[in-house]
């Protein structure tokens, strides 16, 4: 993993960017977003790198490549948190996500908290022991929560009180 930092949207208000952006700026890495369509024009200008559109399988791969992650945005991002705790990244955000309080519960900070939030990435960069621990307890919780075995065993469970 490489020392950047992966925003989970742009900059618009459904997605918090600016909020996400302040936060990810506390680390003085190289920040990227996603080019979604309601990206901003002039993004770039802010200093954030765009990762170009890609398929499912190029995006885990390129999510893969970061250490950090930032997404504050609303419960219809929530697929982003998801996808960084499959894959150990440590994802800071707002606690009104369910996939962040339940994948990332000790990174999740009340809405609009900036500075909590900027304070845990600071953390993460700083603490190799509290990024590993984090990082460890992510992928534990999806593979407790979300993993193809939980969900079978869920829906098997579900089945049988069907019958």
């Amino acid at each position: 993993k490489k020392d950047q930092v992966i925003l989970g949207g742009n900059l618009v208000g459904i997605y918090r960017g600016i909020d996400s952006f302040m936060i990810a700026r506390e680390l003085e890495l190289p920040i990227y977003a996603l080019s979604s369509g309601r990206k901003k024009q002039r993004e770039e200008e802010l200093g954030i790198n765009h990762l170009p559109w890609m398929d499912w399988s190029s995006w885990m791969y390129e999510l893969s490549k970061f250490k950090y992650a930032v997404q504050v945005g609303t419960g219809a991002a929530g697929s982003f948190n998801l996808s960084c705790a499959y894959l150990g990244i440590p994802c800071v955000a707002y606690n009104d996500l369910d996939t962040q309080i339940n994948l990332h519960p000790d990174l999740s900070v009340n809405p609009s908290d900036v500075q909590s939030a900027r304070k845990l990435l600071n953390k993460l960069q700083n603490d190799s022991i509290f990024y590993t621990d984090m990082s460890d307890k992510c992928r534990q919780l999806y593979k407790e929560n979300h993993s193809e075995e939980f969900f079978k065993s869920d829906i098997k469970e579900k089945l049988k009180g069907l019958l």
